[in-house]
This record gives C-alpha cells, sequence and structure tokens, in this order.
C-alpha cells in the first residue's frame, strides 16, 4: 500500500475494515516513526490511530464481530490487553453471546486486570464476577455445551458467520436429497446424525 492510500484509508478510518486500516497505520508508522507522526498528517488522533491499530491485530473472526457491531470497539480494546489469544477469544465470545446482559467496557478492563495481576484463567474470573455458566447447556438439534459453542463459534467467526448458522448449513447439506416417510425412517436419521456430528466435531477441535 503507498503512503497516499494509506494516509487516505486512515482519514476515512471509520468506514475501512480492521484489517485493511491495520496495513495503512503499518505502512505510515513506518514512514512517520510514531502514532504522533503519522496524527501530524491525518485527521484522527494518536490516541485514536493507536487504538485501531491494536483492534487490527486482534483475531481475524473477533475483528469481524467488531466490524458487525456486535462487539464494541470500547470492549474489543481491552480484549487487546489479553496476551493469550484464547483468552480473548473467550471474552469477546461471552460479551457477544451475553448481549445486552453482557459486561460493560469498564467490567472488562477490571476483568483483563485481574487476568493480568493474577494470572488466573479468565473463566474463573468471568464465573467468580459475573457467574458466567460455563457448563450451561442448549438445546440445538442435540444439547451443546457452553465450550462446544465457543470451538465452533471461532470457526464460524473466521469465516465471517453466525456459529448457530454453520451448524444449521452442515444439517441443511446433509438433509438436502433425503426422503423420510416412516418412524423407521426416523430412527435411520437418528443413527446416522452421529456422521453430522462428527463433522461439527471436526470443526471444533
Amino acid at each position: 500500500m503507498e503512503i497516499t492510500e494509506a494516509k487516505a484509508v486512515v482519514a476515512d478510518y471509520k468506514q475501512q475494515q480492521l484489517g485493511v486500516l491495520g496495513e495503512a497505520i503499518t505502512v505510515l508508522k513506518k514512514e512517520y516513526a510514531t502514532y504522533e507522526g503519522i496524527a501530524q498528517q491525518v485527521a484522527p488522533s494518536a490516541a485514536t490511530i493507536t487504538k485501531y491499530h491494536a483492534l487490527s491485530k486482534l483475531p481475524q473472526g473477533i475483528r469481524w464481530k467488531v466490524e458487525q457491531g456486535q462487539l464494541p470497539p470500547t470492549h474489543a480494546e481491552q480484549i487487546c490487553r489479553l496476551k493469550d489469544e484464547n483468552d480473548q477469544w473467550v471474552l469477546a465470545f461471552c460479551i457477544v453471546d451475553a448481549g445486552k446482559q453482557g459486561p460493560s467496557a469498564r467490567e472488562c478492563k477490571d476483568v483483563v486486570e485481574d487476568v493480568r495481576e493474577t494470572e488466573r484463567p479468565i473463566a474463573e474470573v468471568l464465573t467468580e464476577r459475573f457467574a458466567f455458566e460455563f457448563d450451561k447447556t442448549v438445546a440445538l438439534v442435540v444439547p451443546v455445551d457452553y465450550w462446544f459453542r465457543f470451538k465452533i463459534c471461532r470457526t464460524a467467526w473466521n469465516r465471517q458467520e453466525e456459529w448457530k448458522n454453520l451448524v444449521y448449513k452442515i444439517l441443511s447439506e446433509w438433509l438436502a436429497g433425503r426422503e423420510f416417510s416412516s418412524t423407521a425412517d426416523l430412527k435411520a436419521i437418528s443413527r446416522q446424525l452421529s456422521d453430522v456430528a462428527s463433522q461439527i466435531e471436526e470443526l471444533a477441535e
């Protein structure tokens, strides 16, 4: 990416995908050495440029959720402070999965600081502070637990899909072209669903 193009991307940062924005900031940082130096050339402040450069380094699937508006940048900024990528994914999934009942940006900051200071597992901190039910199951053709959904979620988000849509797509592809007409057929389906389960489990590895 050329410097002129990079400047245009950063100047229009609110409309850019995080990956592209991160590339532009990297180009400009090589040219102007610091975020302050970049800010002297384009509209955003040094603090804003610093923040979005950090966001651009998050795993692709998490960046997608930020771009989709389901993971607020203020929350994602705290996720950036976690050193372990798996911890980043856990916190991102908890925030999105909980929706409006999820932790605030300030509460996310407290969680991150707790993890950084104590080196405790992030699931333990989230359970202690917000009573997240990591052993909870939900019905999706068959019951699936929290961690299974989390693993599927990582795969789905990296494909820019919702995790339920990915699972249903696999089921739909499996059901396509099949005809069912009796109780015996339903019993056969029940046995054959293990093949579908195997496909989904492979995604969750």
